[in-house]
């Protein structure tokens, strides 16, 4: 059984990168401009300075910093390091020509991006705040995320063969631990369907089950609960009906079938629930305001962004 995260990320197309660990030196800055991946820093040694708009957070060995949604941002070994440009800065240590090397060593970073469809999302990625700041106290000696993260020093260290690869699959367990641990830990709304295991049955059973005619009966049974209660408890976990979830996950599947499938029409409409052609279409067009075929006809096939966008 697919769980909702898995489901999510392999809709949106989640892939990772991580750039490098390395050790910087002196007084040294990146301004990271904004973008559109979502880029993450990890404190494997020493302390350092992050500044996000006008607010300043000093981070410290174990901590983690994640930015979904690609915010311009600086990091530096203190408020008054002078930044350069984070493109240069990642580039050049790629090129074993890093601008910080004069003086004593102060941080070590492991820094790298996520990379996702942001024309095809969900809302427990859109709700995610502009950036989260994970300190090592969050994530006990045993969470998943500190064991993580260990291991990625030591493939990022050792260099073993097929460290790359090793590496950009701990990355991406990585975030799904951060959005466990922002969603169960950190997340302040009262909007936070892992808090109630009764409506995450349902949202896995949706997810699972999205080509079949789901009904309000159906999924009662799954979540355990009664009609009433079920409802009332939906929405205020997911901020939306249950059938209103459905027909957007519906249709956000579909967008993303007819951008990057081979799939007709008809396939699509039947992977995700509807009968008829007919219906798919009119419900697609009620949704994005353009006839699935349209849509199909508009986007090219995207090649995958292999550039560094930092």
């Amino acid at each position: 059984m697919k769980d909702v995260i898995a489901d999510i990320l392999e809709t949106v197309r989640f892939k990772s990168a991580v750039y490098f660990k390395h050790g910087f030196c002196g007084n040294w800055g990146m301004n990271v401009e904004a973008g559109n991946f979502a880029q993450f820093h990890f404190v494997s040694g020493g302390n350092c300075t992050l500044k996000v708009n006008k607010e300043h957070h000093t981070l410290s060995r174990g901590d983690l910093v994640i930015f979904p949604n690609g915010t311009h941002h600086q990091i530096k070994s203190d408020k008054k390091a002078v930044c350069y440009p984070g493109k240069e800065v990642v580039t050049g240590i790629l090129n074993d020509n890093s601008p910080f090397i004069e003086g004593e060593a102060n941080t070590n970073l492991v820094c790298g991006h996520y990379e996702l469809d942001r024309d095809v999302s969900h809302f427990l990625l859109e709700d995610l705040p502009e950036c989260i700041v994970i300190k090592s106290e969050e994530y006990g000696r045993f969470d998943m995320i500190n064991a993580i993260l260990d291991l990625m020093i030591v493939e990022l260290s050792e260099k073993k063969l097929g460290h790359e690869v090793v590496t950009l699959r701990f990355a991406e367990i990585l975030f799904i631990s951060i959005l466990r641990h922002y969603y169960l830990k950190k997340a302040t709304s009262s909007m936070n369907l892992f808090k109630d295991q009764a409506i995450y049955r349902a949202i896995n059973y949706i997810h699972n089950n999205i080509q079949e005619a789901l009904t309000i009966e159906k999924l009662c049974l799954h979540s355990g609960i009664s009609r009433t209660l079920f409802i009332e408890r939906f929405k205020n976990s997911v901020g939306n009906t249950p059938l209103g979830y459905i027909k957007s996950w519906r249709m956000t599947k579909a967008k993303q079938l007819l951008k990057y499938s081979d799939f007709t029409l008809n396939d699509i409409g039947e992977q995700v629930g509807y009968g008829s052609t007919s219906a798919f279409n009119r419900v697609f067009k009620q949704t994005f305001n353009i006839s699935p075929k349209k849509f199909k006809n508009s986007v090219a096939a995207e090649q995958p962004n292999t550039m560094v966008d930092f």
